[in-house]
């Protein structure tokens, strides 16, 4: 776990304010205790590379945690009433396919049911690439599998939105498994080349294309990065945008991986203001009709999440952006997007998580 970059560290470091902090690892089935010594220690170091990341530095120390801490290996405690429960769960890790087995609904559900008390982000049933709500706004998708016989026209009908975005006779367009994070074999393609889909997808890790694949025109913005719009729920019940950072592509080619992670170490962040003013205004007209749908149509359906990250793709037309996926089980660069706030907001990269435990804690 790197200080600085890791928003699971935020929400723990922020924690240790108001009590003491128990770390479950539930995929290795161990607990570590993190005494009031530790927190500070880790706190302070936190701050300052949260610092260095504020004033955009591109030298930011790549420190663990285990450098400076000596994990208190303890018991699971018993849960109390009162106990804030913090949920944090990256899908495409252990216990989760493809390195594991186990499926994440049916974790959060066993997690709901054990503390039914507790209030803590729990997205049920979600999905990151869920766009049917935000179609008017949203990057043009088609869902297949390689086992449907019309999976060649649903690629093709992307390539088709691809010429319409651009208007330059190129059809070109990005593969990608639906329910997998952080560019896991992810890959693009020009269909002038006539490449046999089926089988890049199994080059590029059969066992990520066994289930539900997403066909999208790839959008040549993505070479400058990409826009990261942290969402969480307030007191009322209602979401909120608490910050964006611009994630500026830190690839040295076309041929590298398309994630533009900042924790992976694909980006940097930026200010938005290095977005064009047309851009900007565009961000957030398209985050409001995020907004509005998420406390309408969606209210219900994400009555458990109390935290959310939508990813928008620039176009590259320096006018547009589309929003790409919203992440609902461990979204990242809380502690950058506060960098992009005022300072009394900022609070070293512990501002914003302070503020969502705050309003979920229990009175």
């Amino acid at each position: 776990m790197f200080l600085g970059k890791n928003t699971t560290l935020a929400y723990i470091l922020a924690a240790a304010d108001f009590s003491n902090v128990y770390v479950w690892n539930f995929a290795k089935n161990y607990c570590v205790k993190l005494d009031e010594n530790q927190a500070e220690i880790l706190t302070e170091k936190y701050k300052e590379i949260n610092r260095e990341i504020r004033n955009f530095s591109s030298e930011v120390a790549a420190l663990k945690v285990k450098d400076l801490i000596a994990e208190n290996s303890s018991d699971v405690p018993e849960i109390a009433f009162s106990d804030l429960i913090i949920q944090r769960l990256e899908p495409m890790k252990a216990p989760f396919p493809p390195i594991g087995e186990r499926n994440i609904n049916d974790v959060l559900l066993d997690l709901r049911k054990k503390f039914p008390q507790h209030i803590f982000n729990c997205p049920i049933g979600l999905h990151d690439k869920e766009l049917e709500k935000f179609s008017d706004i949203a990057t043009p998708t088609a869902e297949f599998e390689l086992s449907d016989e019309t999976y060649v026209q649903a690629v093709e009908s992307m390539g088709d939105a691809y010429d319409k975005i651009y208007k330059n006779g190129r059809k070109k367009v990005v593969i990608k498994p639906k329910d997998l994070a952080q560019s896991l074999g992810v890959f693009a393609l020009d269909l002038a080349e006539k490449n046999d889909v089926k089988k890049l997808c199994i080059e590029h890790g059969e066992e990520l294309y066994r289930g539900k694949i997403l066909a999208q025109p790839f959008l040549e913005g993505v070479r400058q990065g990409d826009i990261r719009a942290t969402i969480i729920k307030n007191e009322k019940g209602d979401f909120e945008c608490a910050g964006y950072t611009f994630r500026k592509s830190a690839r040295a080619s076309d041929s590298q991986d398309f994630t533009t992670g900042y924790i992976v170490g694909g980006s940097v962040p930026r200010p938005i203001s290095d977005l064009s003013k047309s851009e900007q205004e565009d961000l957030l007209e398209k985050c409001k009709e995020v907004l509005r749908v998420l406390n309408g149509d969606l209210r219900e359906k994400y009555r458990d999440s109390i935290e959310l990250g939508a990813d928008f793709i620039l176009v590259g037309n320096d006018r547009e952006v589309l929003l790409g996926e919203i992440n609902h089980h461990c979204p990242g660069l809380t502690p950058v997007s506060e960098a992009m706030n005022q300072e009394n907001e900022y609070g070293g990269g512990l501002g914003i998580v302070g503020r969502v435990l705050r309003k979920n804690l229990k009175n």
